[in-house]
């Protein structure tokens, strides 16, 4: 083809912005980034800065005619309006409220399809018969995020929709957090606290209630709740977190002056506040889990503490009852009391082994190794105890149960591996986590959702450690010196076991401790949640099936309960990289 045959018009339609209002060039600015000069020399779309506070582009057809799972009839508009009902009016409000100012799927529909699919996809998940909607909204969020990783369209909605799959989803949240950090500071979202505190100067603010003021406090809660992700994910997976503090981030307690009479704002500051204080102790301590903690450091571990204890009761005193979730605001901060004591006491456990002789434990460390079993006990009283929490378990965002899986996991730990370096009332700690895993097994929810693999899970680790204890005492000859009546106790107390339908069967021929100690991982991760196959783990399966009439065929080539038509690749879909 000759240069003088080539058509560049549609090019040129594609590629040249057209927007007369981001083609004013700013002269008096030498020192702009380097990019900016490159777009006003060029006018090309993809380099254009977006900002929060600019006009919005009405070229986006999807404005006007939505195309989504109901304008392809993939979810009819009744099950769709029924879901996002069933999102707005309280699981939202878990999260600070971040689409409070959203009443109806009409408006969402018209958002973004982004923040409609997984305003979906967390309801279906919350929802006793949303499986199919579930698989549906997930697929389909999958997509809708692969095009906004290259689209050059960045809206507030679409990052609201992006953050609250990275509160919900866990088996996405570490992957998605970070684009939609990207993308945020590409709309300029880390500017919007400094931006809202000097407004707040004026008059106007922060008594305004125009689309210009709201659109700047979301942009504040918005770019905090990504940060409290990022702290969130570091902590649960260990892993160095990806914000900064920036300078938004450090003045978060001048916007705090401004927004004090904000129920929403204070509850998110709160949460703001006690992320620092633990992003210090993983800056000083780092997030090896083999790295010994040496003596010397206890007092850090103890100030750390006493920061926490403060942290407690000056935000308890201030917080408030919400209309719609109760007491709910100030039963979290509870929780994340006893969370952040686990974490910061567990430290003494680093590196430690388990033969006391060898490896004594250090007598400094003993005050902080009960600190830690007692707040980890402490959380799980609270679970299963608390009116509020348990109404709020089912909706609560996936940090909360990990955390909660971890508390019943180390509790485990320390009972089975650190007996005799610390002293544990076993049959406490038994008696506390098995309401946790019948609250787990009872909450009313589709399959996929984190607390029924957290509560079979439990089970099998409930079990592995029960046995370990039964075969020690046997070897010890505790169990015929000490008490001739011990294994009809045992056996008494595994019966006494939630077991979801299912009976665990104490027979020579198909023992559920053989089952328990070939099926877990060094994690506590069951092979059979993780897609593995073979005729133990379908044994697993019998054992934690739903149907009271089920029993494994050994002929069968089906693994058990779970749907047979679940691809391994879906296995993903049921969040245990958190576990």
């Amino acid at each position: 083809m000759s240069p003088q045959s080539f058509d560049s018009t549609d090019v040129s339609t594609e590629l040249i912005d057209r927007n007369s209002e981001a083609l004013k060039y700013d002269e008096t600015i030498a020192t702009q980034p380097p990019i900016q000069s490159l777009y006003h020399i060029t006018h090309l779309r993809s380099l254009r800065s977006q900002r929060l506070l600019a006009p919005a582009d009405d070229s986006d057809p999807s404005k006007n005619e939505p195309n989504d799972l109901i304008s392809r009839k993939a979810i009819s508009a009744d099950d769709a309006e029924m879901l996002v009902n069933q999102y707005l009016q309280r699981t939202d409000h878990y999260l600070y409220g971040v689409a409070s100012h959203y009443k109806n799927l009409s408006d969402i529909r018209h958002a973004s399809p982004l923040l409609l699919t997984a305003i979906l996809m967390v309801a279906a998940l919350q929802s006793p018969d949303g499986q199919h909607w579930y698989q549906l909204c997930y697929a389909e969020l999958r997509k809708l995020i692969a095009d906004f990783t290259f689209s050059h369209l960045v809206t507030l909605e679409d990052l609201r929709g992006l953050c609250i799959a990275c509160f919900w989803i866990s088996d996405i949240s570490w992957s998605i957090l970070s684009l939609a950090i990207r993308r945020a500071v590409e709309l300029e979202l880390h500017k919007s606290p400094i931006m809202a505190i000097e407004s707040s100067k004026t008059e106007e603010y922060p008594t305004a209630q125009g689309q210009k003021s709201r659109r700047l406090i979301d942009g504040v809660r918005l770019w905090y709740l990504l940060y409290i992700c990022d702290q969130h994910l570091s902590i649960l997976y260990g892993r160095p977190s990806i914000m900064r503090d920036d300078e938004g981030i450090q003045k978060w307690s001048l916007y705090l002056a401004v927004r004090q009479n904000s129920i929403t704002d204070v509850r998110i500051l709160s949460q703001m506040a006690l992320l620092q204080i633990l992003r210090s102790v993983s800056e000083t301590f780092g997030q090896d889990p083999k790295r010994r903690v040496p003596t010397v450091l206890k007092p850090r571990l103890d100030a750390f503490n006493q920061e926490i204890d403060q942290w407690v009761t000056h935000w308890l005193s201030i917080s408030q009852d919400h209309p719609i979730i109760g007491s709910y605001p100030s039963k979290a901060i509870m929780l994340h009391h006893q969370f952040s004591k686990v974490l910061i006491s567990s430290h003494v456990f680093r590196g430690l082994g388990p033969d006391s002789i060898k490896d004594p434990f250090p007598a400094e460390f003993k005050d902080l190794a009960y600190v830690a079993i007692s707040s980890a006990m402490s959380v799980l009283e609270l679970t299963a105890k608390d009116v509020d929490i348990v109404s709020a378990f089912v909706g609560i965002p996936h940090y909360y149960h990990t955390m909660i899986a971890f508390a019943c996991s180390f509790l485990l730990k320390i009972a089975k591996r650190y007996q005799n370096h610390v002293s544990i009332d076993t049959v406490l700690v038994l008696d506390t986590i098995k309401p946790v895993i019948k609250l787990c097994l009872d909450t009313k929810c589709t399959s996929y959702h984190l607390v029924h693999w957290i509560g079979r899970g439990l089970q099998v680790l409930l079990a592995d450690y029960m046995k370990s204890t039964h075969e020690g005492d046997q070897l010890t000859g505790t169990q015929t010196q000490d008490d001739p009546d011990y294994t009809a106790r045992y056996l008494s107390h595994m019966s006494d076991l939630p077991m979801n339908g299912a009976e665990m069967q104490l027979d020579s021929n198909n023992s559920v401790w053989e089952t328990a100690s070939a099926m877990v991982y060094n994690d506590g991760i069951p092979m059979t949640l993780r897609g593995y196959s073979d005729p133990s783990a379908q044994a697993v399966d019998s054992m934690f099936d739903d149907e009271a009439s089920f029993r494994h065929d050994s002929n069968s080539s089906s693994g058990g309960p779970w749907d047979p038509f679940t691809s391994y690749a879906l296995i993903e879909h049921l969040g245990l990289g958190l576990l």
